[in-house]
């Protein structure tokens, strides 16, 4: 069953006539033939079980909570949008959807970038393209998306460079981070609130605020990412190109080298591959040789010529400003530190 929700000036304009949250119920119900009931759905029909709800967290903040089981295999897409919404969602839970397609017109030609998680996790982008979302059949749904203004998002990318560089409202960008066990206990917590407590709402805000919290300091921590972690993309072309440069040591590795052998277009390698390790191909291949020359450093065999050589640097002179700006310390300074 495929429906396509609407995209048009009139919806946007809704949105600010009678609130963001109101609206928001209002599609879903439209789309599943069922009538808002304040600031909850509830559905009990062929299509799927459960509920939405919907929490006003202030001017700059809303939670949407989804508490749902598709009976039936669904599509749901997303034309591309022309209108920029009024706000930024970061969507916490399970797996929602087998896949998330990104249609974009490249060249004169429509390009599409299929993107798919399995674990629990924090999905978060701000792209306008025509996306299609894919729900399995027979699939228990519990998400919580912290809806927050354009201001507001930037009031946290803003105070870190990981996270200005990747989440940049200038561009278009996909983050996705699996949810560690502290955010798991306050997802949960989220759902074990009953409505009729008191300060329902403010427990709700500062559990959202929390998730916030440790989404965006996971990320920026993405210079320790490892290939253990899962990403909405197709890795294995990445981990690919990893790969030759670790093993690759006596020479530095040509980017169109790296595009024949994993079979993606530089620009779309260069960006995943900034995605997943957060650096750049060039400066990750460097790292690991300086890593490298440790070892040789350590091991005292080498002279600095000879370690600069096999490890693909131009000079001695080369191989020592690139250590020194790496490290904050001479080569011949480590060598000597390391036998004190």
């Amino acid at each position: 069953m495929k429906y396509i929700t609407d995209n048009s000036e009139n919806q946007r304009q809704k949105l600010m006539d009678i609130g963001i949250i109101h609206a928001t119920l209002d599609k879903w119900g439209m789309l599943f033939k069922t009538k808002r009931n304040g600031e909850k759905l509830r559905f009990n029909g062929e299509i799927c079980d459960g509920n939405i709800e919907g929490i006003q967290c202030g001017a700059d903040m809303d939670v949407m909570k989804f508490d749902l089981h598709f009976k039936k295999k669904l599509e749901l897409e997303r034309p591309k949008q022309d209108i920029k919404s009024p706000f930024i969602s970061v969507l916490f839970g399970s797996p929602s959807t087998d896949t998330v397609v990104e249609k974009k017109i490249e060249d004169g030609k429509e390009v599409e970038y299929e993107y798919a998680y399995e674990n629990l996790g924090v999905f978060c982008t701000n792209s306008n393209e025509n996306l299609s979302y894919g729900y399995g059949a027979d699939l228990p749904i519990r998400l919580v998306n912290v809806r927050v203004t354009e201001d507001f998002f930037n009031y946290y990318i803003q105070q870190d460079e990981v996270l200005s560089n990747l989440m940049n409202l200038e561009g278009s960008f996909f983050v996705y981070e699996e949810l560690d066990p502290a955010m798991q206990l306050v997802f949960q917590r989220i759902f074990d609130i009953k409505s009729e407590e008191l300060f329902y709402k403010d427990k709700i805000k500062s559990l959202g605020l929390m998730l916030l919290n440790i989404f965006f300091s996971n990320v920026a921590k993405r210079e320790n990412i490892t290939e253990t972690n899962k990403y909405p993309f197709n890795v294995e072309p990445v981990f690919k190109a990893q790969t030759i440069l670790k093993s690759t040591l006596d020479r530095p590795v040509t980017i169109d080298e790296l595009t024949r052998e994993v079979g993606l277009s530089e620009s779309r390698l260069r960006y995943l591959f900034k995605q997943i390790f957060g650096t750049t191909i060039h400066n990750y291949h460097q790292d690991v040789r300086l890593l490298k020359s440790k070892e040789f450093l350590l091991e005292g065999k080498k002279t600095m010529l000879m370690i600069a050589m096999d490890l693909g640097f131009s000079s001695a002179s080369h191989f020592s400003t690139a250590f020194k700006r790496k490290f904050k310390i001479s080569p011949k300074e480590f060598q000597n530190n390391s036998k004190n």
